[in-house]
């Protein structure tokens, strides 16, 4: 499969887990895999998987 950017801005990615990841992106951009359901965020020139949704669900509730 292709790479797809998602929208005009080149920010948002998608593609397959055997899919070579672009590498001339803006710090902050994020690949989404779409058989694996991995997320991946474009961090001081390298891809690095995207823990923040995964943190966010381990986080504590504090109800008010």
């Amino acid at each position: 499969m292709t790479i797809k950017a998602i929208g005009s801005t080149y920010f948002h990615f998608q593609g397959l887990s055997t899919d070579v990841k672009p590498m001339d992106v803006k710090e902050g951009a994020t690949f989404h895999v779409i058989d694996t359901g991995e997320e991946f965020i474009f961090y001081d020139g390298a891809w690095e998987y995207d823990l923040r949704r995964i943190r966010a669900m381990q986080a504590p509730y504090i109800g008010v």
